[in-house]
Protein backbone atom coordinates (compact mmCIF):
# COMPACT_ATOMS: atom_id res chain seq x y z
CA UNK A 1 0.00 0.00 0.00
CA UNK A 2 0.93 3.62 -0.68
CA UNK A 3 3.14 5.90 2.04
CA UNK A 4 1.70 8.82 1.14
CA UNK A 5 -0.97 9.19 1.24
CA UNK A 6 -1.16 7.13 4.68
CA UNK A 7 -3.13 4.07 4.75
CA UNK A 8 -5.65 6.06 7.54
CA UNK A 9 -6.27 8.93 4.40
CA UNK A 10 -6.54 6.28 1.25
CA UNK A 11 -8.86 3.94 3.77
CA UNK A 12 -10.80 6.96 4.36
CA UNK A 13 -11.49 7.77 0.43
CA UNK A 14 -12.27 4.54 -0.57
CA UNK A 15 -15.00 5.01 1.99
CA UNK A 16 -16.22 7.78 0.22
CA UNK A 17 -16.11 6.72 -3.21
CA UNK A 18 -19.32 6.35 -5.36
CA UNK A 19 -18.56 2.97 -5.36
CA UNK A 20 -18.92 2.15 -1.52
CA UNK A 21 -21.43 4.71 -1.14
CA UNK A 22 -23.63 3.22 -3.72
CA UNK A 23 -23.50 -0.02 -2.27
CA UNK A 24 -23.55 1.08 1.17
CA UNK A 25 -27.12 2.58 0.79
CA UNK A 26 -28.23 -0.48 -1.51
CA UNK A 27 -26.68 -2.85 1.05
CA UNK A 28 -28.43 -1.14 4.40
CA UNK A 29 -31.90 -1.12 2.83
CA UNK A 30 -31.97 -4.91 1.47
CA UNK A 31 -30.67 -6.51 4.56
CA UNK A 32 -30.45 -3.81 7.42
CA UNK A 33 -26.66 -4.07 8.07
CA UNK A 34 -24.94 -0.95 7.77
CA UNK A 35 -21.14 -0.84 5.87
CA UNK A 36 -18.21 0.48 6.89
CA UNK A 37 -14.38 0.39 6.35
CA UNK A 38 -11.72 -0.46 8.95
CA UNK A 39 -7.87 -0.62 8.83
CA UNK A 40 -7.04 -3.93 9.51
CA UNK A 41 -6.01 -4.96 12.63
CA UNK A 42 -8.28 -2.47 14.26
CA UNK A 43 -10.21 -4.09 17.36
CA UNK A 44 -14.01 -4.04 16.05
CA UNK A 45 -17.39 -5.55 17.94
CA UNK A 46 -17.68 -9.24 18.14
CA UNK A 47 -21.18 -9.27 17.07
CA UNK A 48 -20.66 -7.17 13.95
CA UNK A 49 -19.12 -9.44 10.60
CA UNK A 50 -15.99 -8.33 9.22
CA UNK A 51 -14.74 -9.09 5.52
CA UNK A 52 -10.86 -8.64 4.36
CA UNK A 53 -10.67 -6.41 0.97
CA UNK A 54 -7.74 -8.04 -0.99
CA UNK A 55 -5.40 -5.32 -2.54
CA UNK A 56 -3.47 -7.73 -4.72
CA UNK A 57 -2.12 -10.25 -1.61
CA UNK A 58 -2.26 -7.69 0.74
CA UNK A 59 -5.54 -7.29 3.09
CA UNK A 60 -4.74 -3.43 4.36
CA UNK A 61 -8.53 -2.92 4.93
CA UNK A 62 -11.65 -4.96 6.58
CA UNK A 63 -15.20 -4.16 5.20
CA UNK A 64 -17.55 -3.55 8.72
CA UNK A 65 -20.86 -4.90 8.57
CA UNK A 66 -23.37 -3.84 11.94
CA UNK A 67 -26.79 -5.21 12.28
CA UNK A 68 -29.27 -2.39 12.67
CA UNK A 69 -32.30 -4.22 12.17
CA UNK A 70 -32.99 -7.13 14.17
CA UNK A 71 -36.44 -7.94 12.45
CA UNK A 72 -35.50 -7.95 9.03
CA UNK A 73 -32.73 -9.92 9.58
CA UNK A 74 -35.01 -12.34 11.18
CA UNK A 75 -37.99 -12.38 8.87
CA UNK A 76 -35.77 -13.01 5.84
CA UNK A 77 -33.20 -15.17 7.77
CA UNK A 78 -30.52 -12.61 5.86
CA UNK A 79 -27.39 -13.63 7.63
CA UNK A 80 -27.11 -16.68 5.68
CA UNK A 81 -26.22 -14.52 2.05
CA UNK A 82 -25.05 -11.25 4.00
CA UNK A 83 -21.56 -12.88 3.91
CA UNK A 84 -21.08 -13.68 0.79
CA UNK A 85 -22.60 -10.48 -0.79
CA UNK A 86 -20.00 -8.85 1.68
CA UNK A 87 -17.04 -11.15 -0.15
CA UNK A 88 -18.17 -10.16 -3.69
CA UNK A 89 -18.27 -6.48 -2.74
CA UNK A 90 -15.09 -6.76 -0.96
CA UNK A 91 -13.16 -8.45 -3.89
CA UNK A 92 -14.84 -5.52 -6.17
CA UNK A 93 -13.76 -3.11 -3.70
CA UNK A 94 -10.36 -4.50 -3.70
CA UNK A 95 -10.36 -4.05 -7.47
CA UNK A 96 -11.33 -0.38 -7.27
CA UNK A 97 -8.71 0.16 -4.52
CA UNK A 98 -5.85 -1.47 -6.94
CA UNK A 99 -7.26 1.38 -9.74
CA UNK A 100 -6.95 3.90 -7.20
CA UNK A 101 -3.37 2.82 -6.21
CA UNK A 102 -2.22 3.91 -9.99
CA UNK A 103 -4.26 6.94 -10.01
CA UNK A 104 -2.73 8.83 -7.20
CA UNK A 105 -0.98 11.37 -9.16
CA UNK A 106 2.69 12.02 -7.10
CA UNK A 107 3.56 16.04 -6.50
CA UNK A 108 6.72 17.43 -7.05
CA UNK A 109 8.63 15.80 -9.46
CA UNK A 110 8.03 16.25 -12.99
CA UNK A 111 10.53 13.69 -14.23
CA UNK A 112 8.29 11.27 -12.52
CA UNK A 113 5.32 12.09 -14.50
CA UNK A 114 7.07 11.55 -17.44
CA UNK A 115 8.06 8.62 -16.95
CA UNK A 116 4.95 7.37 -16.25
CA UNK A 117 3.81 8.99 -19.52
CA UNK A 118 6.41 6.71 -21.29
CA UNK A 119 5.38 3.48 -19.46
CA UNK A 120 1.93 3.94 -20.18
CA UNK A 121 2.56 4.68 -24.08
CA UNK A 122 5.05 1.43 -24.01
CA UNK A 123 3.30 -1.04 -21.46
CA UNK A 124 3.02 -2.92 -24.30
CA UNK A 125 6.47 -3.50 -25.26
CA UNK A 126 9.95 -4.79 -23.22
CA UNK A 127 10.46 -1.73 -21.10
CA UNK A 128 13.82 -0.88 -20.10
CA UNK A 129 15.03 1.34 -17.12
CA UNK A 130 17.14 3.40 -19.35
CA UNK A 131 14.81 4.45 -21.74
CA UNK A 132 12.54 5.71 -19.08
CA UNK A 133 14.91 7.55 -17.49
CA UNK A 134 15.96 8.91 -20.95
CA UNK A 135 12.38 9.91 -21.29
CA UNK A 136 12.55 11.17 -18.07
CA UNK A 137 15.51 13.77 -18.73
CA UNK A 138 17.07 12.16 -15.50
CA UNK A 139 19.83 9.14 -14.78
CA UNK A 140 18.41 5.92 -13.77
CA UNK A 141 19.72 5.54 -9.82
CA UNK A 142 18.35 8.99 -9.41
CA UNK A 143 15.02 8.52 -11.41
CA UNK A 144 14.39 4.95 -9.11
CA UNK A 145 15.03 6.76 -6.03
CA UNK A 146 12.60 9.92 -6.71
CA UNK A 147 10.05 7.71 -7.94
CA UNK A 148 9.92 5.55 -4.62
CA UNK A 149 10.33 8.87 -2.87
CA UNK A 150 7.16 10.39 -4.53
CA UNK A 151 5.18 7.35 -5.38
CA UNK A 152 5.38 5.08 -2.47
CA UNK A 153 6.17 2.33 -4.58
CA UNK A 154 8.93 1.32 -6.89
CA UNK A 155 8.95 1.45 -10.38
CA UNK A 156 9.35 -2.04 -11.30
CA UNK A 157 5.75 -2.62 -8.97
CA UNK A 158 3.85 0.48 -10.92
CA UNK A 159 4.97 -1.03 -14.61
CA UNK A 160 3.72 -4.71 -13.36
CA UNK A 161 0.70 -3.13 -11.40
CA UNK A 162 -0.14 -1.31 -15.15
CA UNK A 163 0.35 -4.31 -16.85
CA UNK A 164 -1.99 -6.38 -14.46
CA UNK A 165 -4.21 -3.43 -14.70
CA UNK A 166 -4.33 -3.70 -18.82
CA UNK A 167 -4.83 -7.60 -18.54
CA UNK A 168 -7.62 -7.14 -16.55
CA UNK A 169 -9.45 -5.31 -18.78
CA UNK A 170 -8.56 -7.33 -21.42
CA UNK A 171 -9.62 -10.19 -19.75
CA UNK A 172 -13.37 -8.80 -19.40
CA UNK A 173 -13.43 -9.82 -23.07
CA UNK A 174 -14.53 -13.81 -22.74
CA UNK A 175 -13.01 -14.05 -27.04
CA UNK A 176 -9.59 -13.46 -26.11
CA UNK A 177 -6.85 -16.04 -25.09
CA UNK A 178 -5.36 -16.04 -21.71
CA UNK A 179 -1.42 -16.27 -24.13
CA UNK A 180 -2.60 -13.77 -26.07
CA UNK A 181 -3.86 -11.37 -23.38
CA UNK A 182 -0.33 -12.11 -21.66
CA UNK A 183 1.85 -10.76 -24.73
CA UNK A 184 -0.41 -7.23 -25.16
CA UNK A 185 -0.27 -6.50 -21.79
CA UNK A 186 3.55 -6.37 -21.71
CA UNK A 187 4.63 -10.07 -20.19
CA UNK A 188 7.05 -11.83 -21.53
CA UNK A 189 6.09 -15.37 -20.58
CA UNK A 190 2.43 -16.86 -19.42
CA UNK A 191 4.40 -17.78 -16.10
CA UNK A 192 5.83 -14.17 -15.56
CA UNK A 193 2.00 -13.45 -16.54
CA UNK A 194 0.67 -15.51 -14.24
CA UNK A 195 2.68 -14.77 -11.11
CA UNK A 196 2.56 -11.23 -11.53
CA UNK A 197 -1.53 -11.41 -11.44
CA UNK A 198 -1.35 -13.42 -8.42
CA UNK A 199 0.53 -10.78 -6.81
CA UNK A 200 -1.46 -7.85 -7.61
CA UNK A 201 -4.56 -8.91 -8.65
CA UNK A 202 -4.99 -11.54 -5.46
CA UNK A 203 -6.31 -14.17 -8.14
CA UNK A 204 -5.42 -16.09 -11.00
CA UNK A 205 -6.38 -14.67 -14.45
CA UNK A 206 -8.77 -17.65 -14.43
CA UNK A 207 -10.39 -16.92 -11.60
CA UNK A 208 -10.94 -13.06 -12.54
CA UNK A 209 -12.89 -13.96 -15.48
CA UNK A 210 -14.69 -16.55 -13.60
CA UNK A 211 -16.01 -13.97 -11.40
CA UNK A 212 -16.83 -11.38 -13.88
CA UNK A 213 -18.69 -13.93 -15.41
CA UNK A 214 -20.92 -14.66 -12.26
CA UNK A 215 -20.99 -11.03 -11.30
CA UNK A 216 -22.71 -10.08 -14.32
CA UNK A 217 -25.80 -12.31 -12.92
CA UNK A 218 -25.93 -11.03 -9.75
CA UNK A 219 -27.92 -7.92 -8.99
CA UNK A 220 -28.23 -6.44 -5.61
CA UNK A 221 -32.34 -5.29 -4.86
CA UNK A 222 -33.93 -3.59 -2.83
CA UNK A 223 -35.99 -5.77 -0.60
CA UNK A 224 -39.63 -5.08 -0.44
CA UNK A 225 -40.46 -3.87 3.77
Amino acid sequence: MKRNPTLLTFVAKQENSSLFLIYRNAFELTTGYRLSLRITGIITDSEVLTIPVPVGRTFPMQLIATKVEDSLSSVLNIQLCVQGLLEAFARQLGDESNRAILELHPSGSSAVMLAMDFIAENISSNIHLDGVAAAAGTGSFQLCRIFKRDTGITMTEYISRKRVQKARTLLCDPYRQVAEIAEQAGFTSLSQFSRNFLKFAGESPSEFRQRRKELEHCDLRVANR
